[in-house]
């Protein structure tokens, strides 16, 4: 069953910012042994992601219902990019709780329009 192109495009955002939000994860650990953090470092860090997310989740909703789906979810595209450049290239925990703090928002702007857009899109027939 063919797919359309912008299905195609969501499904490909959605995987870029689930992928990109959860690889700095793995590298935390090594991130606190080189900057000498402590373990709360690390849960402040889990925290204030999953908190942004929480906060902005309803408000990024409205946003989008007013903006669009496409320049919220290629906001949260630019954001998602950013925010593992910041992780990338910081040294100090504060480099990376901004990163955390931009991949939160960047989540909190896609997940909304993205999921709309692909149960909208889906094929008919198909159980998403």
């Amino acid at each position: 069953m063919p797919t359309s192109r912008s299905f195609r495009a969501y499904g490909l955002g959605l995987f870029a910012m689930v992928f990109c939000v959860n690889a700095p994860a793995s590298l935390f650990e090594l991130f606190r042994r080189r900057m000498e953090l402590g373990l709360d470092h690390l849960a402040l860090l889990y925290s204030v992601y999953s908190g942004v997310i929480i906060v902005l989740l309803p408000v990024a909703g409205r946003v989008s219902d007013r903006l669009g789906r496409r320049a919220s979810v290629s906001a949260g595209l630019a954001l998602v990019a950013a925010g593992c450049v910041t992780i990338a290239a910081c040294d100090s925990f504060a480099g990376l709780l901004v990163g955390r703090l931009m991949q939160g928002v960047a989540v909190a702007a896609m997940s909304a329009p993205t999921a709309a857009a692909l149960a909208e899109l889906a094929p008919a027939g198909s159980p998403v």
